[in-house]
C-alpha cells in the first residue's frame, strides 16, 4: 500500500494560551499508508481531529469554526517511516 506524506493547513482554532483564547492557524505534516491520495487526505484530516494533544488546547466554549484544508500531498518511497508530530502555529490575522 503506498505512503503518502500530506501538508495540512488550520484555520481558526481557539487555542488557549496565558489564561486567555486566541485565534491560531498551523501547519503540519501527517505520513499514512492509504490507497489512493483522496484517502490519504481523510486519514491525515482523522489524525487532527482525534489529537487529544491539540483538543486538550483547545477553548471549547469558542464560537470560531476550526476548519482544516490540505495544501499539498506527495507519494513517499517505500522505505519512509510514518512518523508525523508537531505543529507549527501562526496567529490569525484580525479581518
Amino acid at each position: 500500500m503506498p505512503k503518502y506524506s500530506v501538508l495540512l493547513e488550520g484555520k481558526n482554532f481557539p487555542i488557549k494560551t496565558g489564561g486567555k483564547t486566541e485565534l491560531m492557524g498551523f501547519y503540519t505534516t501527517r505520513r499514512v499508508k492509504a490507497s489512493t491520495e483522496k484517502e490519504a487526505e481523510l486519514l491525515a484530516v482523522a489524525t487532527i481531529k482525534n489529537d487529544a494533544s491539540l483538543i486538550s488546547t483547545m477553548d471549547k466554549t469558542s464560537e470560531a469554526e476550526p476548519k482544516i484544508y490540505m495544501e499539498s500531498i506527495t507519494e513517499l518511497q517505500w522505505w519512509s517511516r510514518l512518523n508525523s508530530i508537531g505543529y507549527t502555529f501562526f496567529p490569525m490575522e484580525s479581518e
